[in-house]
């Protein structure tokens, strides 16, 4: 860069307006403009020429005088002084001094202007009128050099406040002329000193410092130092670092090369005992070992090591070097040269390290990062422990306490903390790591420049833990950023390779995991488009191997290939090619043995060749026993070690079964750093291995952590969702496993545990807690105070339309109460009598639900099923239904849909209920019988799979002369034996006739974007005709608020209006008020501790979700849940018509029937009992099938419940 002169062009091209003043720039001199300049020698002549300009002139003067020298800093006397110099800069005589005099005068003034109230207005004003100011001065005047200076000073000011990089080049250039114009070419300290002042003051000031600028400067300062100059060396040195820094951020080859080199060069200058010679020697070693990294030149390893030792030699116990020069003299020796037992000098910089930091009150050190990322990774990678990470966090959050939330590495610290969360999730499984590293990555963005290398990076390690997180709680949302994220990386230009590579890997686990979650025959046309594209660009990327393979066995599946040999024998060959690699950073790890073993069973499956599954087995072992127990890839060693020793087995010896294969998945899901997902999995894959009766354990195993996997999520509605990643049938087959084993009472556990797994997980959050609370009352608040925290955040929380900030902030919430809550549950555990509190109940705790009639479960599985009845005393008994098995009932449920949605064939729907009686119904009634259940009792239905959607209580021959059903016993349904089994608290309060219960009627005709129903006032009507003191909300007084309100106050409630079940979010099915609906989630919410009683008369009340029909998720099962124990509700859409004569008849049957209770009524007074309606429903049916009401219309009315 060539030296500016004192005329170059780094100045404002037009001055700046301000309100103070109007300058006008005065055009050419004429003639006599020019006389009276030459001849205006002395102020009196000047006086009598221009006598307004001295008057203005003299005034600005004493005004600036007062404010300089008195120190009266009053910003009127700086107003007034612009005033007074304004005007005299409109009055000036064409003399060059005095204009240059007035316009610096001007220029003081704003800039001191500037300094008090940081008007950017005054900093542009005073920089132009500097400038003027040193365009008009003439060349070689005194005040020339002053001038410049200011001007430097204004352009250093504005630069401080905003920040402007103009600004400061143009700071540099006036001071670099300002050294030309005082002869001292030869002699640049001053620069290098005004720029190392920059330096200082743009890191006091929190600001990023400008590398391009400096570099540029230093770079152009260093030819005029000759090689003997002093500050030759310091430029170097300076040039290096800030070379070496440019490098971290951008990752240019060029600014390595040249911080090598003025290293290099610098350390010339000095000899190994010279104290300067270690710091610069450390820093060439680093740079030394970065371009090895892209070269893989070893004499740049040999010379590294060499400036490291000096470095350790030279500096003393404590200094900030030497856990640095640790650090890279152990990764050297170890990584490149294989010197395990340098692990030792590790040790040693790890003790050097974090003494060092627990010592610090300030994050200043964070400042170089190889330490911080030395302090996470290094020590993990030599020696990978779940405790060293623990450590690395504590520490990490510590200095985050400590740390600014302006300091300019608060972004760097909050990355490299979401690196050691995400790590810590590898080993513990837990989502709560996952969600702070989340966090820390959110954060770490919204502070750093989205152009920088150090934001890419951040924004890779977010895709990766939304990745991770996706797999353990399957976010839709998580997966789609993830995606985004890593295209985002891969869409900027930047020169780190590295990272590059490591996004690359990143969108591949993404592809692959929306490339369908049941396994590469799920991929679609488009997403293997999608494959092939992104693999066409990185196509000698080998680290995309696992992407290569859903490739190539999707195009396999989907395009016919049977050449299946190959492609087991090219994954076999990518295994082996990866164990073969000798290179310093992809060492051998036990990974790869277990990547060997996966290629070895996939092709021992296409080709049959039992010695494949040998060494698979071989395979596994050893990375079973090389890798630590808190390895993130553990627990599918031990997976696939136990499945494929299973294999082998089987093939030697189909009767043959090894007690360490058993040993082996126990300890895989007993993995307390796995994820309950993982864990989960593991137990299927045991379950399908297992022969023995420790299946039974396996399936027990299974429904517990089914458990613990779906409360991942917080709110019903994700818990809901997840349910897609459990197979359906898994109640059902371990129920039919038990059964099998002639272990009835394990099969009702199982049938129990496996089924309503939303209704049970909330039921959870309303357990009785009299007895805990007569014990420990402390513990019972907490419990209870929990609970609701944990009810209320499940039932309100929602993900739709939901911010990623919002559904962090909620999911983390989540995870405190409920690591909160579970140790409360442990705390309670301890007490004498409550081990079994919130356990799943035992068949013993099971059969009080038949305490007033047998129940009957219904399992429905492959291609044989079973009934169970359970009685309130003796054993189960078993009922074989060898005719029937899933396509079955599956079929009938497809016919009965079809025929109840149109116009009802009757024919069709009679033959639908004849094959329930005769393959399920009638053989349960003979058996019934059998066990002497008199006629005329009630009996409870619990059906399994698409069968608790199919009506079974209108089960029978339906021909003349022949019984059915409803003729023979009462029906009722329920989903669970637990629901039925009254809570220690429930006090069953009997009405009578002078004493009747509160009922609410519901009653809506009309509401918003319905069509209006005919004969709802009717039955509102003849209700209140039966029971005159029921309170009817109608209209505008049964708008939502006014409904729920109601509720708490209403033991027995009557809907009649229209009801909706919505197939998609069942938790969004509702009674359609007034003014908005009532949802099933809004009855959740609203505790009703009175509740008894509720008969439902809208549509679809009590039809389930048919994705999961074990679920039962529907309005009639909120209710049970809110505490109404008897529930009168519809299959499907019902006659509006019907209603008031049904309701009709079942009220009356409730509030006059004859006292049966000795005490409970008079001797003619009816007796009021919720527990009736079941009867009552059975008479009312009876009454509509006398007047000839079609069987469609009938068959639709369910009791459910008590």
């Amino acid at each position: 860069m060539s030296h500016s002169s004192p005329r170059d062009p780094i100045l404002p091209h037009s001055p700046v307006s301000d309100p103070n003043y109007v300058y006008v720039q005065p055009d050419s001199p004429s003639a006599a403009g020019a006389d009276v300049t030459q001849s205006c020698t002395s102020q009196r002549e000047l006086s009598k020429i221009y006598p307004n300009f001295l008057i203005f002139f003299d005034a600005g003067q004493r005004l600036m005088s007062q404010y300089f020298d008195a120190g009266c800093h009053i910003k009127q006397t700086i107003d007034n002084a612009m005033i007074c110099w304004g005007a005299a800069l409109l009055t000036c005589p064409l003399v060059p001094d005095l204009s240059s005099q007035v316009h610096l005068s001007l220029a003081m003034c704003h800039h001191q202007r500037y300094l008090l109230d940081r008007n950017s207005k005054d900093a542009d004003a005073a920089i132009t009128h500097f400038s003027l100011a040193y365009l008009c001065v003439p060349s070689g005047n005194p005040s020339e050099l002053e001038i410049l200076k200011q001007l430097t000073n204004a352009f250093v000011a504005r630069h401080e406040k905003e920040g402007s990089v103009q600004d400061f080049h143009r700071a540099i250039q006036c001071h670099m002329i300002l050294n030309s114009r005082e002869g001292k070419l030869d002699h640049p300290s001053t620069i290098r000193g005004f720029i190392e002042a920059m330096l200082d003051k743009q890191v006091e000031n929190g600001g990023d410092i400008d590398l391009d600028s400096m570099l540029l400067y230093c770079g152009d300062t260093l030819p005029l130092c000759p090689d003997n100059d002093a500050d030759r060396p310091l430029l170097l040195a300076r040039l290096g670092k800030l070379s070496a820094d440019r490098y971290q951020g951008l990752g240019r080859p060029e600014d390595l090369e040249r911080a090598i080199q003025c290293l290099g060069n610098r350390l010339e200058y000095c000899s190994e005992g010279d104290p300067n010679y270690p710091p610069n020697a450390y820093y060439l070693a680093w740079c030394l070992l970065e371009r090895h990294k892209h070269r893989g030149n070893k004499d740049d390893l040999d010379e590294a090591i060499r400036h490291i030792k000096v470095s350790l030699e030279s500096h003393p116990e404590g200094h900030w070097v030497r856990p640095h020069a640790l650090h890279h003299l152990s990764t050297v020796l170890e990584v490149h040269y294989g010197q395990e037992s340098e692990i030792e000098i590790v040790q040693i910089s790890i003790q050097l390290i974090l003494g060092l930091l627990s010592l610090v009150d300030s994050p200043d050190l964070l400042e170089d990062e190889v330490m911080v990322e030395y302090l996470l990774l290094n020590r993990y990678y030599h020696q990978p422990s779940a405790q060293y990470l623990e450590e690395s966090r504590n520490l990490l959050s510590t200095l985050l306490q400590q740390c600014p939330t302006t300091h300019p590495q608060r972004h760097n610290l909050l990355s490299i903390l979401g690196i050691c969360h995400h790590t810590l999730h590898q080993h513990h499984g837990g989502i709560q790591e996952l969600e702070d590293a989340i966090h820390c990555f959110r954060e770490s963005l919204s502070l750093s420049d989205h152009g920088g290398l150090d934001h890419l990076r951040t924004l890779k390690n977010l895709a990766d833990s939304l990745c991770a997180r996706y797999a353990v709680v399957k976010y839709p949302q998580d997966l789609e950023e993830a995606t985004q994220c890593a295209k985002h990386v891969l869409s900027k230009e930047f020169h780190s390779e590295i990272l590059r590579l490591d996004a690359r890997r990143t969108l591949a686990l993404c592809i692959a995991a929306t490339s369908g979650r049941f396994g590469p025959s799920e991929i679609g046309l488009e997403k293997m488009e999608e494959i092939e594209e992104f693999l066409t660009q990185y196509p000698s990327d080998e680290d995309l191997d696992s992407l290569r393979v859903i490739q190539s066995v999707a195009r396999s599946i989907n395009q016919g290939d049977v050449s299946q040999t190959d492609l087991a024998e090219e994954l076999v060959q990518i295994a082996r090619h990866h164990m073969s690699i000798d290179s310093p950073y992809t060492p051998m790890t036990p990974m790869d043995k277990y990547r060997l073993g996966e290629a070895l069973r996939l092709r021992y499956q296409v080709d049959g060749d039992i010695k494949d599954l040998s060494e698979a087995i071989q395979c596994f072992s050893a990375a079973v026993q090389c890798s630590p127990p808190d390895h993130p890839q553990f627990l599918a060693c031990l997976v696939d070690l136990a499945s494929t020793h299973a294999d082998y087995d089987h093939l030697l010896d189909p009767s043959l079964r090894c007690e360490s294969i058993t040993a082996l998945f126990k300890k895989a899901v007993d993995l307390q750093t796995a994820s309950a997902g993982d864990r989960f999995n593991a137990c299927l894959e045991w379950i399908q291995k297992e022969k023995s009766d420790v299946l039974l354990d396996a399936y027990q195993k299974s429904l517990e952590l089914a458990d613990r996997f779906v409360l991942v999520r917080s709110s019903l509605k994700s818990r809901h969702d997840l349910l897609s990643s459990i197979p359906p049938f898994l109640s059902s087959d371990a129920a039919r496993s038990a059964i099998l084993r002639g272990n009835l009472e394990k099969a009702v556990e199982f049938l129990e545990q496996g089924r309503s797994l939303l209704w049970s997980q909330m039921g959870r959050y309303r357990a009785p807690l009299q007895k805990l609370h007569d014990i420990s009352p402390d513990l019972a608040d907490e419990f209870t105070k929990l609970s609701q925290e944990m009810e209320q955040l499940a039932s309100f929380s929602s993900t739709d339309g939901a911010s990623h900030q919002s559904m962090e902030d909620e999911a983390r919430k989540y995870r405190r109460l409920s690591d909160a809550w579970e140790r409360v549950v442990e705390e309670i555990h301890k007490l004498e009598g409550f081990s079994d509190f919130l356990s799943a109940p035992s068949y013993f705790n099971l059969k009080r639900a038949a305490a007033d009639g047998p129940v009957i479960l219904v399992n429905i599985n492959g291609i044989h099923s079973d009934a169970i009845i359970v009685c309130k005393s003796g054993d189960p008994s078993l009922v074989p239904l060898s005719e029937v098995g899933l396509l079955d009932i599956v079929r009938l449920y497809n016919e009965f849909t079809l025929t109840i949605r149109g116009p009802v064939s009757r024919q069709k729907l009679t033959t639908i209920l004849r094959c329930l009686w005769d393959d399920i119904v009638g053989p349960i009634v003979q058996k019934l019988q059998e066990l002497g259940i008199p006629h005329g009792s009630r009996i409870w239905w619990c059906p399994t799979s698409w069968l608790a959607m199919l009506p079974l209580h209108a089960a029978g021959p339906h021909r003349k002369s022949c019984k059915n059903l409803p003729d023979l016993y009462i029906s009722s349904y329920t989903s669970t034996l637990s629901s039925l089994i009254p809570p220690h608290t429930h006090k069953a309060n009997h009405y009578s006739t002078s004493n009747p219960p509160k009922l609410l009627v519901v009653a809506h005709p009309e509401a918003p974007k319905q069509p209006p129903l005919s004969w709802v006032r009717e039955e509102a009507q003849r209700i209140q005709q039966v029971a005159p003191s029921a309170t009817v909300l109608e209209g505008d007084s049964g708008v939502h608020r006014a409904v729920i309100d109601s509720l708490q106050t209403h033991p027995w409630v009557h809907f009649t209006c229209h009801g909706s079940q919505n197939p998609r979010q069942p938790y969004e099915s509702c009674f359609h008020l007034h003014d908005k609906p009532l949802t099933l989630l809004d009855i959740l919410q609203a505790r009703l501790p009175n509740a008894q009683y509720a008969f439902l008369s809208a549509c679809h009340t009590a039809r389930g979700d048919s994705n999961r029909p074990d679920e039962t998720i529907h309005l009639a099962a909120a209710l049970q849940f809110s505490g109404f124990r008897s529930v009168i509700g519809t299959m499907y859409a019902m006659a509006d018509k019907d209603g008031p004569a049904l309701a009709e008849e079942v009220y009356k049957f409730m509030f006059h029937k004859v006292g049966h209770l000795n005490g409970l009524a008079g001797k003619d007074e009816a007796v009021v009992d919720y527990r009736d309606a079941a009867e009552a429903l059975s008479v009312a049916t009876k009454a509509l099938r006398d007047r000839g009401v079609p069987l469609e219309r009938w068959i639709n009315f369910v009791h459910i419940g008590a």
